[in-house]
C-alpha cells in the first residue's frame, strides 16, 4: 500500500514575543491556530501519518492549558497515526520527562512519542513500515542522534524505512559552532533508509522543491523570530508509492509573516509612495514593524497620521515609528511665517543655514505651539 505523510516541525508553541508587546497575544495564539489548520489540511488530504519532527513546544515546561490546546488539536486527526519527536527545545531526558508522559496521557491511542533510539514497527497500525527516531536529549549537542542506526539491521521484509531526526543539516542550516545535532547529507544517505523527515531549520529543504536525496526539512509553519523569512510558513505532504518513489508537495501554512523594515525618506517621497510599497495582497498576512526616518515636505509630514490609518487597513498588524521623521523647513517657509529680524525668524534661519534638521524641527514645533 502507498503511504501519505504530513510533515511539520518547529511550531515552538508557547513562544513569547517581547519585541512585539502590543501583538503578543495575536502571535502567541497564531501558532495554535496554525496547528489546528494543519490538522484540518491533513484530514482533507486523507493523510495516513502526521509527523512532527521536533520542537512542538518552545520549552520543556509548557503550561497545562497549552498542552491541552495541542492535544485537543491533534486528537482531531482522522488519519491512522501521529508521530512526535522531541527536539532540542522540548527535549526528552531521564530526569526531566514529565512533559511527554503528561502529553501521552492526554492523547488518543494513535500517538507515539519518539523519545527512544530504537526501531519502531508500525505494523500494528496497519503500515508496512519501520521508523528510526533520532530524538534530542539536551538543548545542545555537537553530535547528532542518528549514529545508533548504523548498528541496526534493516529488515528487508518491511517495505518502508523512515528516519525522523532533529538538528542542523550541513550546507543548509546555520550552525556555525556545530552544536545543534549537526548532520551531513552523505551520512543520512549512507544509513539505507527510504526517507528522512528533519526538523530544527526554519526554512524548507529542498528549497527549490527538486527531490534529489529524499531528505526533507519541513521549515517552520509560523515565523518564529522577529525577522523576515523569505517564505511563508511551510509544511510538506509526502507520498511514497508501492515502488517507494517519493512525491512531495510543499504547502503554505501559518497566519503571519514578520517584516521589520526601515525606510529613509526625502522630500521627493510622498505618503502615497510609501503606501504603494505595501499595497500587494501578500502584506495582508504581514506583521509589519516599520521605522521611518529622514525628511518629508511639510505638506506630506502632516499626512503621516493618516498614513498610519491606511497602512493598518493594508497589513495584518502594524507597528509604525515615525518619531525620527522631520519636516523640510525651507528659507521660504521661514520667511512666509515669521517677520525678519524678530527672534523666531533669526533662530530658525540660523538653524536652517547650519543644516541641523532635528534642531530646526524642534524649534519650528515649539515656536508654532507658542504662536497657537
Amino acid at each position: 500500500m502507498a503511504l501519505k505523510i504530513f510533515h511539520t516541525a518547529d511550531l515552538h508553541l508557547g513562544m513569547k514575543f517581547p519585541k512585539y508587546p502590543h501583538f503578543q497575544n495575536d502571535l502567541f495564539n497564531a501558532r495554535f491556530i496554525t496547528l489546528n489548520n494543519m490538522v484540518n489540511t491533513a484530514n482533507k488530504e486523507k493523510v495516513d501519518l502526521f509527523v512532527i519532527s521536533g520542537d512542538l513546544f518552545q520549552n520543556k515546561t509548557p503550561l497545562e492549558r497549552e498542552i491541552e490546546k495541542v492535544t485537543d488539536a491533534i486528537n482531531n486527526f482522522e488519519g491512522k497515526l501521529i508521530l512526535i519527536l522531541p527536539g532540542n527545545h522540548d527535549y526528552c531526558s531521564e530526569d526531566l520527562d514529565n512533559l511527554w508522559e503528561n502529553f501521552q496521557e492526554k492523547s488518543e491511542d494513535n500517538l507515539i512519542i519518539l523519545n527512544k533510539k530504537r526501531i519502531i514497527s508500525l505494523e500494528n497500525y496497519g503500515f508496512d513500515a519501520n521508523v528510526y527516531p533520532a530524538p534530542c536529549h539536551s538543548r545542545h549537542s555537537n553530535e547528532n542522534s542518528v549514529g545508533w542506526i548504523k548498528g541496526s539491521k534493516i529488515d528487508n521484509n518491511v517495505k518502508y524505512h523512515i528516519g525522523i531526526a532533529h538538528g542542523s543539516l550541513e550546507g543548509f542550516s546555520p550552525d556555525y559552532k556545530k552544536n545543534y545535532y549537526p548532520m551531513k547529507i552523505r551520512e543520512l544517505n549512507s544509513l539505507g533508509l527510504d526517507i528522512w523527515l528533519l526538523g530544527h531549520t526554519h526554512t524548507q529543504y529542498p528549497a527549490n522543491h527538486e527531490i534529489t536525496n529524499n531528505i526533507f526539512i519541513s521549515g517552520s509553519p509560523e515565523p518564529a523570530y522577529g525577522k523576515f523569512w523569505p517564505n511563508e510558513g511551510k509544511a510538506w505532504i509526502i507520498s511514497l508509492d508501492n515502488s517507494k518513489r517519493v512525491k512531495a508537495d510543499s504547502i503554505k501554512t501559518g497566519k503571519f509573516r514578520i517584516l521589520e523594515e526601515s525606510i529613509k525618506l526625502n522630500p521627493t517621497i510622498t505618503t502615497k509612495d510609501i503606501l504603494s510599497r505595501f499595497s500587494n495582497e501578500e502584506y495582508s498576512s504581514i506583521l509589519l514593524k516599520l521605522k521611518l526616518t529622514g525628511t518629508l515636505t511639510i505638506e506630506e509630514f502632516k499626512k503621516l497620521r493618516g498614513l498610519q490609518d491606511k497602512l493598518e487597513d493594508i497589513v495584518g498588524i502594524l507597528s509604525l515609528d515615525y518619531s525620527a521623521v522631520t519636516e523640510e523647513i525651507t528659507k521660504n517657509h521661514i520667511d512666509s511665517n515669521f517677520t525678519e529680524k524678530f527672534f523666531p525668524h533669526t533662530l530658525l534661519t540660523l538653524l536652517q543655514s547650519e543644516d541641523s534638521p532635528h534642531a530646526l524641527q524642534i524649534a519650528w514645533e515649539l515656536i508654532q505651539e507658542a504662536k497657537e
